[in-house]
């Protein structure tokens, strides 16, 4: 088999890339030279997102926590401290 790209004999397994709107197999050197990168986008959290946790089990202690702290302040009037 020959390379799409560059028409040298292709040894081995061929890469199958999309060049110029076309799908072609190409040699190691032309993949190279041609493919793009993946890149992986990091989603940066916003603060609201952080405030607002999808998981359920998060939730619930967030709920957990205002509860606590709602008593501690009904403790701390009925003591005076």
């Amino acid at each position: 088999m020959k390379c799409g790209k560059c028409g040298v004999e292709i040894l081995g397994r061929p890469h199958h890339l999309l060049i110029d709107k076309q799908w072609m197999f190409t040699c190691d050197k032309c993949a190279r030279e041609y493919a793009t990168p993946k890149t992986r986008r990091r989603e940066e959290k916003t603060v609201e997102d952080v405030g607002t946790p999808e998981n359920p089990i998060v939730r619930e202690a967030a709920r957990i926590n205002e509860k606590l702290d709602l008593l501690i302040e009904i403790l701390k009037e009925k003591t005076g401290g």
